[in-house]
């Protein structure tokens, strides 16, 4: 059984505390540490509605490109160093997180404690779910398969191929390819050096909101940075500092988190942020969403 999390409205704002049965209570290293404090915050409303089609499949898509970029940031020891990373081939990268909508397009049952917002990003999945969401959706489109699943719920278990960058189906993005889509326009946060115009965080609000109601970077992708963040492919591990092509975390059960989420504050919804999470661990403030080889 799922377990459920507490979020308590206060007169002044939201005071957001959790408790989790599969949470491991790691830091981004995977070390272990210390829980998130209780954070309390003046929460604003999220506009109605959401970018049209977004509440349905088909996914839409735009192309992440095959290119060389710099990855990382020196100035954040869990993004050191920064070094050259060159993508091979492009992919095409859904342009909103999956929502909802298109979860339970699928047949999935709704996970979200925020859940009646069919255009809202689906929350609460384990990386094992939304890799078997990614199986699902290769055998509607009659695509390849990428990973090998079992299981329902949060007792999915998928096993993940030795190089994702083969898979013919769709998958989750790896770390690089999520870094190259959010960092393309060289901004501080995707889209935008001002987190207000792209990114629901913690300033702004206490819930995710509807997918694509802020704006999107120039390439057409909405929320890399805030909503809610976003499980990868790759395991977690720092950086080695070499330059690498088609890079791939190693793997682990603790699984790569990008993009900053609505619980959390601005400066961790940067591009170059990242963290390191339980493949296992699922909490209402983190979804993902799906790539597929460029056509």
């Amino acid at each position: 059984m799922r377990a459920t999390l507490l979020w308590t409205s206060l007169a002044a704002g939201i005071s957001v505390g959790c408790v989790d049965a599969k949470d491991t209570g790691e830091d981004s290293d995977g070390s272990g540490g210390s829980d998130d404090p209780v954070r309390s915050i003046d929460a604003g409303a999220c506009p109605e509605g959401g970018l049209d089609g977004s509440g349905r499949l088909p996914l839409t898509t735009a192309l992440v490109e095959s290119g060389v970029f710099q990855m990382g940031n020196n100035d954040d020891p869990d993004s050191a160093p920064a070094h050259e990373v060159t993508l091979e081939a492009g992919v095409q990268m859904s342009i909103t997180e999956i929502t909802q909508g298109q979860w339970t397009d699928l047949g999935f049952a709704n996970p979200s404690q925020h859940n009646t917002c069919t255009q809202c990003p689906v929350e609460q999945v384990t990386w094992h779910e939304a890799a078997a969401f990614a199986e699902a959706l290769s055998a509607q489109d009659g695509l390849g398969s990428c990973y090998t699943c079992s299981g329902a719920g949060a007792d999915t278990e998928c096993i993940a191929p030795d190089n994702p960058y083969e898979c013919s189906g769709w998958r989750l993005p790896t770390e690089a390819e999520w870094e190259a889509a959010a960092s393309a326009d060289d901004t501080a946060w995707a889209g935008s050096d001002d987190f207000a115009m792209v990114a629901w965080t913690v300033e702004a609000v206490g819930q995710p909101c509807p997918v694509g109601t802020l704006q999107p970077t120039a390439d057409g992708f909405y929320d890399l940075s805030g909503n809610v963040s976003e499980w990868v492919h790759d395991g977690y591990a720092a950086y080695s500092g070499d330059d690498a092509t088609n890079p791939v975390g190693t793997e682990s059960a603790t699984r790569v988190v990008r993009g900053g989420s609505m619980f959390q504050v601005a400066g961790e919804a940067v591009v170059t942020a990242r963290e390191g999470k339980d493949m296992q661990d699922y909490v209402p403030w983190r979804g993902f969403r799906l790539v597929k080889p460029a056509e």
